[in-house]
């Protein structure tokens, strides 16, 4: 029974796979046949629109010989010469330069638009004599060509090639009379399409404005395309540049304002010497105070013009710096408020103007608003884009600007801001830049600084107490050769804060996180907020900087008490038990029998504060300066304290940690231990405050990681 069985089934399965073969035998017969009929029908095609074409060729109208004297050479037979078309003559450009000099006096590169084209058909078998642009050129064409000194035309034989899609757009100025007639159709571009920056850039591309350059004010050049998308050109005006009637001068004429703007106050005169002094000098000769001064070189360096109005110069900050007309004391604010011509990096790469630096925290607010004032009182806000000043609607719709902040400028009390002062300058007939005219005897005298060559009285925050040199040559930041030197008054007294103003302040703390996706600048408050990093996260990070010398405001780099941090919203008031411990370690614990604040090391080594958590605060103080002394508020190094044995060996052990579990931070982007001098070495600085980069937190256990599960 199991025998028929099985061959019922093999029997069943044999046929079926008969079927199988069967059915893609017909599909692959069917593909086949609708193969053949496709070339077929595809032939066929063809055939008919060659038969169209010729139809169209024979009915096309053949207009009439035109008469002229020699009858003979018009015979019937000569239609038929160069397979039945005439010959064409194609126009070659004349390249007529007409250079344009910047204010450097470089010679601009001429363009093929600016040439002129001209039109010239002697007949085939005589000489003739034609006139461009007012100068006769005599022709003489053997073998089918006519040669001019400037001009060569060369009879091409053959059928003309057209452009079906520019015929169509051509036929919209055919139709109409214009100030263009008479003027090569094929260059005629379609402007009136001109409502949309997209479309407006189509338009110039297809003019060639990309490749046509000006220069600028800043030390740069700028495309027409740039002119014409920011409506600083009419499309008609670029119509005209586009078919030769005008150039690159007229251009400019039309933009100048935009193209380079006003100068900036350049100097100060001194109207009873009758002397000239650039910013720098007039403040050293107390002509200026140094708020004048800041604010009129911040101008300059916002439109990369720094000025020296004796030689006339007009430099790039570096350039100055080098030159020795502007102070170095002033080079890295200089340097900030010169990117808001040239535009900000962002952490993508992209350039970004000042308006969007300063929402990003990139430039203090206050100095954003200082720069846009001097841009709008000049001539406009710059585009660093663009490359070129822009009026106020068009940064209005660019994003330069937002009505709030606009309307911030406008209500801005003067005081002493920019505008009064340049509206006090005056043209100075010699140099030609705008100066203040001062009298030195109304000048306000600067009241000499009395200096105590026993004192270092440099403020530290938190701390009113001044520093005896002695006492900090003795902790041996300071060369006791340096000191005797400034007790003699051979050096003055910038050196000597040149060495101790690391020890005084330290450097910068981990002020917040730096979104890498959107590049916007968190606090670590508000990254908490956001769920970028962990709450046990945030709070180290900000005990670090409390331990350190204060909470820090990652935008401004502002920097203040815990108590005035709660009041400004910067932490919730939720934390202040939490980070009061890291207050105490930079101001000093209280302990019984100490008369006066006692440091965090003692404090760890007789138990006031955990073991863990005081590494924390003394690797944050180690990794920004030096451990704290809270009686003076000044810095000491790890290896001087060491030297000094104000640190044992047990502490010395906790701050280099052999292994990673010993590693009192967690890295946010990854979940591993770390010191807090990685940390800070990793960092990436905004305004020169370090940010730890973070992205987005993604649902992963990393190593290292406890998991609890139920």
């Amino acid at each position: 029974m199991a025998s028929y069985l099985l061959d019922a089934i093999s029997i069943q399965l044999f046929v079926s796979l008969i079927i199988l073969v069967v059915e893609v035998l017909a599909v692959h017969i069917g593909l086949v046949v609708c193969l053949i009929k496709f070339r077929y029908y595809r032939g066929k095609y063809q055939t008919l629109k060659d038969l169209k074409k010729f139809k169209d060729f024979v009915s096309k109208e053949v207009k009439p010989l035109v008469e002229t004297t020699d009858s003979e050479a018009q015979s019937d037979e000569s239609c038929f010469d160069n397979n039945g078309y005439l010959s064409i003559i194609k126009e070659k450009i004349v390249e007529k330069s007409f250079p344009l000099h910047d204010i450097a006096g470089e010679q601009h590169q001429q363009h093929p638009l600016e040439s002129r084209k001209v039109s010239v058909a002697p007949s085939a078998d005589t000489y003739g004599e034609g006139y461009v642009n007012e100068e006769m050129y005599t022709f003489s064409h053997p073998n089918n060509k006519y040669q001019t000194d400037d001009v060569q035309y060369q009879i091409e034989e053959g059928p003309p090639q057209y452009d079906e899609y520019n015929g169509q757009q051509q036929a919209s100025y055919l139709d109409e009379p214009s100030q263009f007639s008479g003027i090569d159709t094929e260059k005629m571009v379609d402007f009136s399409r001109d409502q949309l920056d997209v479309d407006r850039e189509e338009i110039a591309t297809r003019t060639g404005a990309d490749k046509l350059w000006v220069p600028n004010g800043f030390h740069g050049k700028t495309t027409v395309l740039n002119l014409y998308v920011t409506q600083l050109i009419t499309s008609s005006q670029l119509q005209q540049l586009h078919l030769g009637q005008i150039g690159l001068e007229e251009i400019m004429n039309y933009t100048w304002r935009f193209l380079y703007g006003d100068s900036p106050v350049g100097g100060v005169l001194d109207i009873k010497t009758r002397e000239t002094y650039n910013v720098s000098e007039a403040f050293e000769k107390g002509l200026l105070s140094k708020k004048q001064a800041i604010m009129l070189l911040e101008a300059q360096a916002c439109l990369a013009c720094m000025i020296n109005p004796k030689s006339g110069e007009k430099l790039r900050v570096e350039d100055a710096l080098i030159a020795g007309y502007v102070s170095a004391k002033f080079k890295r604010h200089l340097l900030l408020a010169e990117q808001a011509v040239f535009g900000f990096e962002a952490v993508d790469g992209q350039i970004l103007s000042l308006f969007d630096a300063m929402k990003l925290g990139m430039v203090p607010q206050g100095m954003a608003y200082r720069i846009m004032e001097v841009q709008f009182v000049t001539g406009g806000l710059i585009c660093p884009r663009r490359r070129h000043r822009v009026p106020t609607n068009v940064a209005l719709h660019s994003g330069l600007i937002d009505t709030q902040t606009l309307g911030v400028l406008q209500n801005r009390q003067s005081g002493e801001s920019y505008r009064k002062l340049y509206d006090t300058a005056q043209d100075d007939p010699e140099s030609g830049f705008r100066v203040i005219y001062i009298d030195p005897a109304s000048a306000v005298p600067k009241e000499p600084k009395s200096i105590d060559h026993t004192m270092f009285d440099e403020p530290v925050q938190h701390f009113n107490t001044g520093n005896k040199l002695e006492t900090l040559a003795q902790s041996g930041m300071i060369d006791q050769a340096i000191l005797q030197k400034f007790k003699k008054g051979e050096i003055d007294e910038s050196a000597v804060k040149e060495k101790l103003m690391p020890f005084v302040g330290g450097s910068g703390a981990i002020g917040g996180v730096l979104h890498k996706e959107s590049g916007q600048i968190y606090s670590f408050a508000e990254a908490l907020e956001l769920r970028l990093i962990k709450r046990s996260v945030a709070i180290e990070f900000m005990q670090a900087q409390i331990a350190t010398g204060g909470l820090i405001n990652p935008k401004t780099g502002e920097k203040t008490s815990l108590q005035n941090g709660i009041s400004y919203n910067w932490v919730p008031k939720i934390f202040e038990h939490t980070l009061l411990e890291a207050e105490r370690a930079y101001k000093g614990f209280t302990l019984a029998g100490h008369s006066g604040p006692v440091p965090l090391v003692e404090a760890i080594r007789v138990g006031i504060v955990g073991e863990m958590q005081g590494t924390r605060f003394l690797e944050a103080q180690v990794a920004t300066g030096g451990l704290v002394d809270p009686a003076y508020g000044y810095r000491i190094p790890l290896d001087m304290a060491k030297s000094q044995n104000l640190v044992d060996n047990r502490v010395m052990g906790l701050l280099t940690p052999e292994t990673s579990e010993q590693k009192g931070y967690i890295d946010p982007q990854t979940g591993e231990n770390k010191t807090y001098e990685e940390l800070l070495s990793a960092c990436a600085k905004r305004n020169n405050i370090p940010l730890l980069q973070v992205t987005d937190r993604a649902n992963q256990i990393t190593q290292n990681q406890m998991v609890f599960i139920g």
